[in-house]
Protein backbone atom coordinates (compact mmCIF):
# COMPACT_ATOMS: atom_id res chain seq x y z
CA UNK A 1 0.00 0.00 0.00
CA UNK A 2 1.35 3.20 -0.65
CA UNK A 3 1.80 5.76 2.22
CA UNK A 4 1.15 8.95 1.04
CA UNK A 5 -0.51 10.82 -1.51
CA UNK A 6 2.43 11.63 -3.56
CA UNK A 7 4.24 8.38 -3.07
CA UNK A 8 4.82 6.15 -6.64
CA UNK A 9 5.61 2.96 -6.09
CA UNK A 10 8.17 1.63 -9.52
CA UNK A 11 8.88 -2.12 -10.18
CA UNK A 12 10.72 -2.76 -13.14
CA UNK A 13 12.34 -5.64 -15.25
CA UNK A 14 13.21 -6.75 -18.72
CA UNK A 15 11.08 -9.40 -20.78
CA UNK A 16 11.89 -10.46 -24.03
CA UNK A 17 9.57 -10.10 -26.87
CA UNK A 18 9.70 -13.06 -29.54
CA UNK A 19 7.96 -12.09 -32.90
CA UNK A 20 8.13 -13.60 -36.65
CA UNK A 21 11.56 -13.98 -37.49
CA UNK A 22 13.48 -12.44 -34.17
CA UNK A 23 13.27 -10.71 -30.51
CA UNK A 24 13.51 -7.75 -29.34
CA UNK A 25 14.34 -6.57 -25.62
CA UNK A 26 11.34 -4.94 -23.53
CA UNK A 27 11.92 -2.96 -20.21
CA UNK A 28 8.86 -2.81 -18.51
CA UNK A 29 7.98 0.13 -15.68
CA UNK A 30 4.92 -0.48 -13.44
CA UNK A 31 3.66 2.95 -11.92
CA UNK A 32 1.52 2.73 -9.58
CA UNK A 33 0.18 6.26 -7.62
CA UNK A 34 -3.00 7.08 -5.30
CA UNK A 35 -6.24 7.66 -6.82
CA UNK A 36 -9.00 8.91 -5.32
CA UNK A 37 -11.56 7.78 -8.26
CA UNK A 38 -9.65 4.19 -8.76
CA UNK A 39 -11.80 1.17 -6.98
CA UNK A 40 -8.53 -0.04 -5.70
CA UNK A 41 -7.44 3.45 -4.86
CA UNK A 42 -4.55 3.18 -7.66
CA UNK A 43 -3.38 4.57 -10.62
CA UNK A 44 -1.61 2.95 -13.20
CA UNK A 45 0.57 2.94 -15.51
CA UNK A 46 2.78 0.11 -17.08
CA UNK A 47 5.51 1.74 -19.02
CA UNK A 48 7.33 -0.40 -22.03
CA UNK A 49 10.66 0.69 -23.99
CA UNK A 50 10.54 -1.59 -27.01
CA UNK A 51 14.55 -1.96 -27.81
CA UNK A 52 15.24 -2.38 -31.88
CA UNK A 53 16.41 -5.67 -32.64
CA UNK A 54 20.35 -6.24 -31.36
CA UNK A 55 19.61 -3.83 -28.80
CA UNK A 56 21.24 -4.95 -25.63
CA UNK A 57 19.21 -5.17 -21.76
CA UNK A 58 21.96 -3.29 -20.45
CA UNK A 59 22.61 0.22 -17.81
CA UNK A 60 22.37 2.15 -21.14
CA UNK A 61 19.10 0.58 -22.34
CA UNK A 62 18.25 1.53 -18.39
CA UNK A 63 19.15 4.94 -18.29
CA UNK A 64 18.37 6.35 -21.45
CA UNK A 65 14.40 4.81 -21.09
CA UNK A 66 14.67 6.29 -17.33
CA UNK A 67 15.63 9.86 -19.10
CA UNK A 68 12.98 9.91 -21.01
CA UNK A 69 10.24 9.10 -18.04
CA UNK A 70 11.82 11.83 -16.20
CA UNK A 71 11.33 14.09 -19.26
CA UNK A 72 7.52 12.83 -19.21
CA UNK A 73 7.07 14.00 -15.65
CA UNK A 74 6.04 10.92 -14.39
CA UNK A 75 6.92 11.50 -11.01
CA UNK A 76 6.52 15.51 -10.84
CA UNK A 77 5.50 16.67 -7.42
CA UNK A 78 6.39 13.18 -6.27
CA UNK A 79 7.30 13.36 -2.07
CA UNK A 80 8.53 9.74 -2.55
CA UNK A 81 9.65 7.06 -5.27
CA UNK A 82 10.25 3.39 -4.54
CA UNK A 83 11.85 1.33 -6.86
CA UNK A 84 11.90 -2.26 -6.97
CA UNK A 85 13.59 -4.65 -9.52
CA UNK A 86 15.26 -8.12 -9.02
CA UNK A 87 19.23 -7.74 -8.95
CA UNK A 88 20.08 -8.11 -12.82
CA UNK A 89 24.15 -8.68 -13.20
CA UNK A 90 23.95 -6.29 -16.19
CA UNK A 91 21.91 -4.01 -15.65
CA UNK A 92 20.02 -3.37 -12.29
CA UNK A 93 22.45 -3.98 -9.46
CA UNK A 94 26.00 -2.94 -10.86
CA UNK A 95 27.36 0.06 -9.69
CA UNK A 96 26.08 2.64 -12.71
CA UNK A 97 22.74 2.13 -11.87
CA UNK A 98 23.45 2.66 -8.02
CA UNK A 99 25.54 5.72 -9.24
CA UNK A 100 22.29 6.56 -11.85
CA UNK A 101 20.41 6.60 -8.32
CA UNK A 102 22.63 9.19 -7.03
CA UNK A 103 22.26 11.30 -10.05
CA UNK A 104 18.46 11.46 -9.51
CA UNK A 105 18.83 12.62 -6.20
CA UNK A 106 21.05 15.43 -7.31
CA UNK A 107 18.70 16.42 -10.02
CA UNK A 108 15.00 16.35 -8.26
CA UNK A 109 16.50 16.74 -4.85
CA UNK A 110 12.77 17.57 -3.63
CA UNK A 111 12.15 13.99 -4.17
CA UNK A 112 13.17 10.99 -1.70
CA UNK A 113 14.29 8.35 -4.59
CA UNK A 114 14.53 4.74 -2.90
CA UNK A 115 15.56 1.42 -4.61
CA UNK A 116 14.81 -1.70 -3.54
CA UNK A 117 16.00 -5.20 -4.72
CA UNK A 118 13.72 -8.31 -4.40
CA UNK A 119 15.57 -11.30 -2.51
CA UNK A 120 16.69 -13.64 -5.08
CA UNK A 121 14.52 -16.62 -6.19
CA UNK A 122 11.70 -13.70 -4.82
CA UNK A 123 9.67 -15.43 -8.03
CA UNK A 124 6.97 -13.73 -9.90
CA UNK A 125 6.58 -10.02 -9.91
CA UNK A 126 3.83 -7.73 -11.43
CA UNK A 127 5.96 -7.06 -14.34
CA UNK A 128 5.88 -10.85 -15.62
CA UNK A 129 2.21 -10.56 -15.41
CA UNK A 130 2.56 -7.30 -17.85
CA UNK A 131 4.66 -8.86 -19.82
CA UNK A 132 2.44 -11.64 -20.71
CA UNK A 133 -0.23 -9.57 -21.15
CA UNK A 134 1.55 -8.03 -24.19
CA UNK A 135 2.93 -11.04 -25.28
CA UNK A 136 -0.65 -12.54 -25.53
CA UNK A 137 -1.88 -9.31 -27.31
CA UNK A 138 0.57 -10.06 -29.67
CA UNK A 139 -0.14 -13.81 -30.14
CA UNK A 140 -4.11 -12.62 -30.53
CA UNK A 141 -3.49 -10.79 -33.38
CA UNK A 142 -0.86 -12.61 -35.47
CA UNK A 143 -3.72 -15.95 -34.63
CA UNK A 144 -7.02 -13.87 -34.94
CA UNK A 145 -6.02 -10.86 -37.41
CA UNK A 146 -3.70 -12.91 -38.99
CA UNK A 147 -1.46 -9.55 -39.37
CA UNK A 148 2.30 -11.04 -39.44
CA UNK A 149 4.24 -8.98 -36.58
CA UNK A 150 8.44 -8.60 -37.84
CA UNK A 151 9.74 -5.20 -36.14
CA UNK A 152 9.53 -3.88 -33.16
CA UNK A 153 7.45 -0.70 -34.28
CA UNK A 154 4.64 -3.53 -35.00
CA UNK A 155 5.21 -4.31 -31.32
CA UNK A 156 4.64 -0.96 -30.05
CA UNK A 157 1.50 -0.29 -32.01
CA UNK A 158 0.11 -3.64 -30.89
CA UNK A 159 0.75 -2.94 -26.82
CA UNK A 160 -0.44 0.66 -27.29
CA UNK A 161 -4.11 -1.42 -27.81
CA UNK A 162 -3.98 -2.44 -24.14
CA UNK A 163 -5.52 -0.96 -21.26
CA UNK A 164 -3.01 0.70 -18.91
CA UNK A 165 -0.10 0.15 -21.29
CA UNK A 166 2.01 2.76 -22.98
CA UNK A 167 4.35 1.82 -25.38
CA UNK A 168 7.18 3.10 -27.17
CA UNK A 169 10.82 2.69 -28.58
CA UNK A 170 13.41 2.01 -26.20
CA UNK A 171 16.29 5.32 -26.15
CA UNK A 172 19.81 3.72 -25.40
CA UNK A 173 21.62 6.27 -23.82
CA UNK A 174 25.52 6.82 -25.66
CA UNK A 175 27.09 8.24 -22.52
CA UNK A 176 29.80 6.21 -21.38
CA UNK A 177 28.46 5.21 -18.12
CA UNK A 178 31.23 3.04 -17.20
CA UNK A 179 33.19 4.00 -13.61
CA UNK A 180 34.91 2.72 -10.81
CA UNK A 181 33.01 -0.51 -8.90
CA UNK A 182 30.95 0.51 -5.48
CA UNK A 183 32.56 -2.73 -3.91
CA UNK A 184 30.32 -5.38 -1.83
CA UNK A 185 26.90 -3.53 -3.30
CA UNK A 186 25.37 -7.37 -4.06
CA UNK A 187 25.29 -7.93 0.04
CA UNK A 188 22.73 -4.81 0.43
CA UNK A 189 18.88 -4.58 -0.73
CA UNK A 190 17.99 -0.83 -0.28
CA UNK A 191 19.83 1.82 -1.24
CA UNK A 192 19.17 6.21 -0.67
CA UNK A 193 21.05 9.03 -1.55
CA UNK A 194 22.15 12.53 0.05
CA UNK A 195 20.34 15.30 -1.33
CA UNK A 196 23.79 17.01 -0.98
CA UNK A 197 26.71 15.09 -1.24
CA UNK A 198 28.30 12.01 -3.64
CA UNK A 199 27.04 10.03 -0.71
CA UNK A 200 24.82 6.35 -1.46
CA UNK A 201 23.52 4.36 1.60
CA UNK A 202 23.57 1.16 1.68
CA UNK A 203 21.09 -1.25 3.81
CA UNK A 204 20.78 -4.81 4.30
CA UNK A 205 17.26 -4.87 3.83
CA UNK A 206 14.10 -2.69 2.72
CA UNK A 207 12.83 -2.06 6.07
CA UNK A 208 16.17 -0.92 8.17
CA UNK A 209 16.09 3.00 9.32
CA UNK A 210 20.05 2.88 10.05
CA UNK A 211 22.24 2.31 6.87
CA UNK A 212 25.14 -0.22 7.03
CA UNK A 213 27.65 1.60 4.79
CA UNK A 214 28.36 4.22 2.93
CA UNK A 215 29.89 4.61 -0.74
CA UNK A 216 30.82 8.22 -1.25
CA UNK A 217 31.84 7.69 -5.55
CA UNK A 218 33.50 10.33 -7.34
CA UNK A 219 32.40 9.73 -10.84
CA UNK A 220 28.93 10.28 -10.35
CA UNK A 221 27.26 11.16 -14.08
CA UNK A 222 25.38 14.38 -14.34
CA UNK A 223 21.76 13.91 -15.34
CA UNK A 224 21.89 16.53 -17.85
CA UNK A 225 25.13 14.99 -19.15
CA UNK A 226 23.33 11.91 -19.89
CA UNK A 227 22.59 12.15 -23.49
CA UNK A 228 19.38 10.87 -25.23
Amino acid sequence: MLTTLTTALVTQDFSQITYEGGFTQDLIVCIYTHSKSGKDGLNRVYRHFVGEVGNKNDISFVVGCWKILLEEKRFFGMDNVNIWSDGGPKHFKISANIRFLLSLQTAIPETIWTYNFFPSYHGCSVCDGVASHIKQQLNRTMRDERVAIRTPEQVVACGNQLQHHEVTLATVTPTDLSASTLKGIKRYHKFQTSTTTNTIYAYTNSVQEDYDHRFIPRDVVALEDILI
